[in-house]
């Protein structure tokens, strides 16, 4: 999930109850802004979890580069309790001003991912703040023998790809999503069964200024 004020999770940790979550805030402040991990507790077990700022100090508390807020990944080695295949998982929110920084927070994503899942699968969920038409996600998604390599799971076949579209509303009904800026993407050797992005109205309403995406996945036993 994304922008999760503390206030939110507490009401959405109470509500899914089939549901254990991680993550923290980017700040001290309890109430500013989590990139939460929500799984369900009877398919997968959390071995360790932590999180990293996308800054010149990653270890810390921080604001990277020339961004205008403090930007998180917060990241769980999972267990599939069915088949004890393990997995990681990241998500993250780029910043929405720096150029810089969103060009930093991808590498240090890629080289943070590579040092912490190792050779394990991955799964990678975020608001980046930029469509596949930039110099960001060419970075993101370009084959590195020195960093973590990204597949975005929209772009695996001719279903996925007639799947996509933006996923920034604005709560407008009226004008053409942005985007797409958020993202689903995998270690490449995951096998991806579809993918979608869900712009369906609630009672009327966008539920939120972003849409969701979702996609089905399959961790390949070894």
């Amino acid at each position: 999930m994304q922008e999760v004020r503390g206030s939110q999770l507490n009401y959405l940790e109470e509500r899914l109850n089939e549901y254990n979550y991680l993550g923290k805030s980017r700040s001290d402040d309890p109430d500013d802004e989590h990139s939460p991990i929500f799984f369900k507790k009877d398919k997968f077990e959390l071995i360790e979890s932590s999180t990293f700022w996308l800054s010149e100090t990653p270890d810390k508390q921080s604001k990277g580069w020339d961004a205008a807020l403090n930007r998180i990944v917060s990241w769980g080695k999972f267990k599939e309790i069915d088949t004890d295949k393990i997995f990681f998982y990241f998500n993250t929110h780029f910043d929405h001003m720096g150029e810089n920084a969103r060009l930093e927070s991808v590498r240090l994503l890629k080289k943070k991912i590579n040092q912490i899942a190792d050779n394990n699968d991955f799964i990678v969920t975020g608001d980046l703040n930029f469509d596949p038409s930039t110099e960001y996600y060419e970075l993101l998604t370009k084959q590195d023998t020195s960093a973590a390599n990204l597949a975005d799971v929209s772009q695996f076949n001719s279903e996925t790809q007639a799947n996509i579209k933006g996923t920034y509303n604005g709560f407008d009904h009226d004008k053409e999503a942005i985007g797409p800026i958020d993202y689903i993407l995998v270690k490449p050797t995951i096998s991806v069964k579809s993918f979608n992005v869900v712009d369906t109205l609630y009672n009327g309403r966008f539920p939120s200024d972003h849409f969701p995406v979702i996609a089905e996945l399959e961790l390949i036993a070894e």
